[in-house]
């Protein structure tokens, strides 16, 4: 992939790409590994890079999962 953004001259594109999927990767990896609610917010407001759409959903899902609950239940319920 790296080899062909070179031939096509595209190095720049192709590094952003890569750069916003790391970022997204680490942010939900230091959400779901954060342990308190501080930690959690802190996370939150840190990964600038990722949408606000994502991080906000992930936030909820680790810190509120109660929020999830019902709709999880549901979803299983209606898959038996």
């Amino acid at each position: 992939m790296l080899a062909d953004a070179v031939a096509l001259k595209r190095e720049d594109d192709l590094s952003a790409f890569l750069r916003k999927n790391a970022d997204t990767q680490n942010f939900t990896l230091n959400m779901l590994t954060a342990t308190s609610m501080a930690d959690k917010w802190g996370v939150l407001m840190a990964a600038t890079s990722v949408a606000w759409g994502k991080r906000l959903r992930f936030f909820c899902y680790a810190a509120l999962p109660w929020l999830y609950m019902p709709g999880m239940w549901l979803k299983s319920v209606l898959k038996k």
